[in-house]
C-alpha cells in the first residue's frame, strides 16, 4: 500500500511512518522540515512543504491509497487554523 501522512515530524507522524515502514508500505511525507523526519528507507519519500499552502499536498497524496493525518500543533494552546486550513487543503486535490 502507498500512504500519504501529513503531520510525519510530530510524534504520532513519526510512529505512523516507522510502523507503516515496517510492515512494508510505501510512504510519501509531507513537512515543512524535511530533515526532522530523521528516518531513511528506499520506501520513504519526503516532500518539503506547507500543508497550509494550496496545492501543496497535492503531490503527497497524487497515487495513493490512503492519507493519514496526523497533523497538530504539540502543546501550545493558541489559536491555529492547521486543523482546518490544513485539512481543507489535504482534501482539495
Amino acid at each position: 500500500m502507498r500512504l500519504a501522512v501529513f503531520g510525519a515530524t510530530g510524534g504520532t507522524g513519526m510512529q505512523v511512518v516507522a510502523q507503516a515502514l515496517d510492515r512494508g508500505h510505501h510512504v510519501v511525507a509531507l513537512a515543512r522540515r524535511p530533515d526532522a523526519i530523521g528516518i531513511e528507507n528506499p520506501r520513504l519519500r519526503v516532500v518539503a512543504g506547507d500543508v497550509l499552502i494550496s496545492g501543496a499536498a497535492e503531490a503527497v497524496v497524487d497515487g495513493t491509497d490512503a492519507v493519514v493525518s496526523a497533523l497538530g500543533i504539540g502543546y501550545r494552546r493558541h489559536a491555529t487554523t492547521v486543523y482546518s486550513d490544513g485539512t481543507a487543503n489535504v482534501l482539495a486535490p
